[in-house]
C-alpha cells in the first residue's frame, strides 16, 4: 500500500440526483459535456485565480504556474522517448548535458537536475514520476577560443554553474578532435581533392587554427565548426560511457537547422535534423542516444525560465560576433536573423517550420554523406557542385564546405588544408581506390 493511501469506503450518503433531462440527452447524442470555466481576463490560465504576468504558449500565466508548467512540459517530454527507467539496483546508466552556457543549455541542465537529480521525500507515487532514465548526471562543455577568442572568465562561470549543481565538469577543447583522427592520419585537402595522409609535427591546436585562418568563408568555417563540434561531443559521450546526450536544442534551434540545411543543399537530412531522438552519427559512438528535449519550447518559453531562475547566461562569441555592419554575414546568421524577424512579425513561425519539417518523409538512400553523416546520397548528387565533383562520398553541402575551406582569398586562390580523418571518410577512401591490378 502506498504511504498515505487511504482504503476506499463505501458511502452512506444518499445517491446524488439523477442527471437532468438535458444533461442526458447531450451525452446520447454524443456532445460533451460543459468546459470547466474559462479564467477571467487578465487572470492566469492555468490556475485562473491569480493574476497574469508572463505571456508565452499563446496564453497568459501567473509565474508559478508557468514555472510549473515548464517543467511538466519538460517531463512529458523526456517520457514520450520511452527510454527505461533507471530502477534502484539496476546498473548504473550515465548522461550528459552538452552545456554552452546559452540560454537553451543552461535552460536544460536546471530541468534536468530539479527534475531528476534531487532528493525528494514525496509520496512513492510522486517518487515514481521523478525518476528518469539516468541515474547519473554529468556535464560537459567544449572550449572553442583556440579559434574564436573569449573572455577567460566564461569559462570560470561554467565551472561556478556546474559546481552550484555539485556536478562533474569535463572542458575539452575543440582541437581534441584530432585524438580521434583515423590512425594518427589527417585528411588532406588540395587542388579539389581529398586523401588521408600522414599527420604533420604540429600540434592539434595549430592543425586545428590552420583549418579556421586561412579562408575568408565564414559558411564554411560555420558548417566545419558545427561538424567538429557534433562528433566530439558523441566522442567524449562514448568515451565516459555515456548512455544518453542531452542537447539544449529549442524551436528555434531546430528551425534554424532546417532553413539553413536547405540552403547548403542538405535538405534530404531535415526529417533527421528535426528527430528528438536519435543515434550518434558517428559508428565509434553508435552507443549514444542523443535527445533534445527542449525541441518544443519556443525561445521566449526558455528565455523567461532562465530570468525567473536567475540562470547565469554566458554569451560566448561566434565567427560573426563583433563584425562591423555591412561585412558579409555567414548563411548561419543570415538565417537566424531571417527567422527572428518572422517571430517578431508572426509570433508561432519558428513552431511551423518545425511542425511542418517534422512531416517530410527520410529520404531513402544506400549511403550517406561520409562527412555530415546526416545527408543521405542521391546518385548524381556530385555533379551538382561546380568543380567538386572529386568529392565523391559526401553530399553537397559538405562538399561545397571542403571546396571553400580551401580558399586562400576570394580572388580564387587555394591552399592545401589538413582536417581531422574521420572513420567514415577513411572508410570510403579505402574503398574507392583503385584495385592495384586494373
Amino acid at each position: 500500500m502506498y504511504p498515505h493511501h487511504q482504503p476506499m469506503k463505501m458511502s452512506t450518503e444518499s445517491s446524488p440526483p439523477p442527471a437532468s433531462a438535458s444533461a442526458t440527452a447531450a451525452i446520447k447524442s454524443g456532445k460533451s459535456r460543459t468546459r470547466a470555466p474559462e479564467a477571467a481576463p487578465g487572470f492566469c490560465k492555468r490556475c485562473k485565480d491569480a493574476k497574469a504576468t508572463v505571456s508565452a504558449r499563446q496564453a497568459v500565466f501567473c509565474r508559478p504556474c508557468f514555472l510549473d508548467g515548464s517543467m511538466v512540459k519538460f517531463r512529458d517530454a523526456v517520457a514520450r522517448f520511452k527510454l527505461p527507467l533507471a530502477l534502484p539496483g539496476s546498473p548504473e546508466v550515465s548522461a550528459v548535458v552538452a552545456l554552452s552556457g546559452g540560454t537553451c543549455s543552461r535552460s536544460l541542465l536546471h530541468m534536468v537536475v530539479g527534475q531528476y537529480m534531487l532528493p525528494r521525500a514525496d509520496s512513492q507515487q510522486q517518487q515514481q514520476q521523478h525518476r528518469g532514465p539516468f541515474s547519473t548526471l554529468r556535464v560537459l562543455f567544449i572550449d572553442e577560443s583556440e579559434v574564436i577568442p573569449c573572455d577567460p572568465d566564461y569559462i570560470e562561470r561554467i565551472r561556478t554553474t556546474a559546481a552550484e549543481y555539485g556536478l562533474e565538469l569535463q572542458v575539452a577543447r575543440l582541437s581534441d578532435i584530432f585524438r580521434f583522427s583515423k590512425a594518427d592520419l589527417v585528411l588532406e585537402l588540395s587542388n579539389g581533392s581529398m586523401s588521408a595522409s600522414a599527420r604533420p609535427s604540429a600540434s592539434n591546436t595549430e592543425l586545428l587554427q590552420s583549418i579556421f585562418t586561412g579562408t575568408p568563408s565564414v559558411s564554411a568555417k560555420e558548417d566545419m565548426m558545427r561538424t567538429i563540434r557534433s562528433r566530439l561531443l558523441a566522442h567524449l559521450a562514448a568515451e565516459h560511457n555515456d548512455k544518453y546526450l542531452l542537447l539544449g536544442s529549442s524551436t528555434l534551434t531546430v528551425a534554424h537547422q532546417v532553413i539553413s540545411a536547405t540552403v547548403k543543399g542538405r535538405g534530404a537530412a531535415v526529417h533527421d535534423m528535426v528527430s528528438p531522438m536519435e543515434s550518434a552519427l558517428t559508428p565509434s559512438a553508435s552507443g549514444v542516444m542523443m535527445l533534445k528535449p527542449l525541441s518544443g519550447f519556443s525561445m521566449k518559453e526558455l528565455a523567461l525560465f532562465a530570468h525567473f531562475h536567475r540562470l547565469d547566461i554566458v554569451p560566448l562569441p561566434t565567427f560573426t560576433s563583433g563584425r562591423p555592419p555591412g561585412l558579409k554575414q555567414g548563411i548561419e546568421q543570415v538565417t537566424m536573423s531571417f527567422l527572428l524577424a518572422l517571430e517578431k512579425a508572426k509570433e508561432g513561425t519558428h513552431s511551423t517550420v518545425y511542425k511542418t519539417a517534422a512531416r517530410l518523409r527520410r529520404v531513402e538512400a544506400e549511403a550517406t554523406c561520409a562527412m555530415c553523416r546526416l545527408t543521405p546520397l542521391v546518385h548524381g548528387e556530385d555533379e551538382l557542385v561546380e568543380g567538386a565533383t572529386e568529392y565523391r562520398g559526401v553530399c553537397q553541402g559538405c562538399a561545397r564546405t571542403l571546396k571553400e575551406l580551401q580558399m586562400a582569398d576570394k580572388r580564387g586562390a587555394t591552399r592545401a588544408v589538413r582536417v581531422p580523418l574521420f572513420d567514415e571518410i577513411a572508410e570510403y577512401l579505402v574503398h574507392s581506390e583503385p584495385d592495384g591490378d586494373e
